[in-house]
């Protein structure tokens, strides 16, 4: 049952809650959208002899100890902005309200950080690059679905995600604000994060 969950955040390579965390990656995000595990590792290790702190690895276990959910954050104080990267919930664990429990865990977290962000963000799909009904319907529910908890989409834009090792993809940006923030002021946070990958195609909004 997911009704309770516990999340613990993974520090270093020899947690056992890593196997699971990149099993789930693996199994729940399309290869154009996985950046290489090789950088994971070496961000954990980094993480073990104090550096990269702000890079966040977490594990949800369910009431009886069982995988529930991952997700990867950083926190960006450079930008006053943080960059959810990754949130996969366990396939036998969907339907349950799992998904919500960890976004809010996260946005909890972030907001609770100092010196304060103004904003989360992170990359959804968009309906209109989908290939299908079928997947233009998963994109439509998923936007939806953040837009309940809180979430905004980013509008007037041009985004491209780019992984590192695969060609870049456009996808869409939704933000997460944690003050009053206007379009181009949201914008101005976003270009922070993703730099030229991010480009006014028209009047920016939040919706």
């Amino acid at each position: 049952m997911t009704s309770c969950l516990a999340f613990r955040e993974i520090t270093s390579l020899t947690d056992d809650l890593l196997g699971p965390w990149l099993d789930l990656y693996q199994q729940s995000f399309p290869l154009t959208e996985q950046i290489l595990i090789s950088r994971f590792i070496d961000t954990l290790k980094k993480k073990a002899i104090g550096q990269e702190e702000n890079q966040i690895f977490l594990a949800a276990l369910d009431g009886e100890g069982r995988f529930a959910a991952m997700a990867q954050y950083s926190l960006r104080p450079d930008c006053r902005a943080a960059y959810l990267v990754y949130l996969a919930v366990a396939l036998e664990m969907r339907g349950q309200g799992a998904g919500s429990k960890v976004y809010r865990e996260i946005i909890g977290r972030v907001a609770a950080f100092q010196p304060p962000v103004r904003m989360a963000v992170f990359e959804v799909e968009g309906p209109e690059e989908a290939a299908s009904p079928e997947e233009r319907d998963l994109s439509e529910r998923r936007i939806r679905f953040y837009k309940k908890l809180g979430a905004k989409l980013l509008c007037g834009v041009s985004y491209s995600q780019t992984v590192g090792w695969l060609p870049e993809i456009k996808m869409r940006l939704m933000v997460h604000p944690f003050q009053p923030l206007t379009g181009p002021e949201a914008f101005e946070v976003a270009a922070c994060l993703f730099g030229e990958c991010l480009k006014q195609a028209g009047d920016i909004t939040l919706e």
